[in-house]
């Protein structure tokens, strides 16, 4: 009788727990904020172990600009150092060059030219309908004219390489003491310096990499996702990942490019994804890791999955009744993950469940319970 009776209560330990008659219990605010207990409605959740893929953060090629020196001659002026931030214009570097000054020269002199066979023609062009000048001194003037024009052109798009179309106008309006060897080596884009290969009283060859800049407001992460979970990427899907060394931290990027081929030796496929970095809180060449799941996994009612406690070996949440008061529910659950159980049982929607310090506020409970 007695191992019957021992049967019974033990069979009816599950009932009463699936039956919600389990006492509550009530916390001062203080022991509250001192276990870090925490509640939140039950929400929808992706509940899948996701696939790490390794990843690297590194410039966006789109961001940056290579500067180069159209003109030999040599540094004059230095005026940035690796690591600056310079803007869009700013004056980087200054080249002193004999070819810069040929060139503008060669140009002034085309334009001065061209100024006064265009006088002519216009003068001689005028005067035709009137037969105050002959055909022959007038067909010279139009082919002095267009020839003066030809050389004008040619000379003035070497020209441009070197100054801006203002300041070739403002030299030829001058006075002609102006010196024509300068060349000012100018950031075409804002951003930050990451190299530069020449200093002050160094060499330069035509067509040498002088600069290097970079827009580090948007970065890329290069990703080699496995082939298993390749299929579960899209262009456009946003991906967590996380640092593997130093600080634990944690951040978003979005897909903007999928390589087509396949690595063969590492059976994974190179993934790009657009990293905002406006705060410069990230930095070129930091490893992280990311988290691969499938976008296309349905979400299910689910808790984190340090919310359930187990109370005789079934698994319960603690719900919050009331501000400081909890009672351990009964439930039953479908798919797990490292992260997230989903709930199966039927829960009000405005139902509140602890979402962390459970496993201390068991510890709590069964204290209380056991007084």
């Amino acid at each position: 009788m007695k191992s019957l009776n021992l049967i019974l209560a033990t069979l009816t330990i599950p009932a009463a727990l699936f039956g919600e008659t389990l006492p509550s219990v009530t916390l001062e605010k203080e022991t509250i904020e001192g276990l870090d207990i925490s509640s939140a409605t039950v929400t929808q959740h992706l509940v899948a172990d996701p696939v790490i893929a390794t990843a690297q953060i590194i410039i966006d090629p789109t961001c940056t600009r290579s500067i180069t020196s159209f003109f030999s001659g040599q540094i004059d002026r230095d005026l940035v150092q690796p690591g600056d931030e310079v803007k869009a214009g700013q004056e980087l570097a200054r080249l002193k060059s004999r070819e810069v000054a040929e060139v503008i020269s060669s140009f002034l002199q085309a334009d001065s030219k061209f100024e006064s066979a265009s006088i002519l023609y216009e003068r001689e062009r005028g005067l035709r309908p009137q037969k105050l000048t002959t055909e022959d001194d007038f067909l010279a003037a139009k082919a002095n004219y267009q020839q003066a024009l030809a050389t004008r052109t040619a000379t003035l798009q070497a020209a441009l390489l070197a100054r801006s179309k203002e300041n070739l106008l403002s030299l030829r309006e001058g006075d002609g003491i102006n010196d024509l060897t300068e060349l000012p080596i100018t950031s075409p884009i804002g951003g930050t310096i990451m190299s530069k290969t020449v200093y002050a009283g160094d060499a330069v060859e035509t067509n040498a990499e002088l600069f290097e800049i970079a827009d580090l407001n948007q970065l890329l992460i290069e990703i080699q996702i496995p082939l298993k979970a390749a299929s579960f990427v899209k262009v456009g899907d946003s991906l967590n990942f996380h640092t593997v060394v130093g600080d634990h931290r944690k951040g978003t990027a979005r897909v903007s490019r999928m390589s087509p081929l396949v690595n063969q030796s590492a059976l994974s496929v190179r993934v790009f994804a657009t990293l905002e970095n406006a705060k410069r809180d990230w930095l070129v060449g930091t490893p992280v890791n990311v988290d691969i799941v499938d976008s296309a996994a349905q979400k299910v009612n689910a808790v984190p999955s340090t919310s359930l406690v187990k109370i005789e070996g079934i698994p319960h949440l603690f719900i919050e009744e009331a501000s400081g008061q909890f009672r351990p529910v009964a439930i039953t659950t479908g798919q797990q993950s490292q992260a997230y159980t989903e709930v199966t049982s039927s829960l009000a929607a405005d139902t509140r469940v602890v979402t962390k310090g459970a496993s201390l506020l068991l510890a709590a409970w069964e204290e209380r319970s056991a007084e």
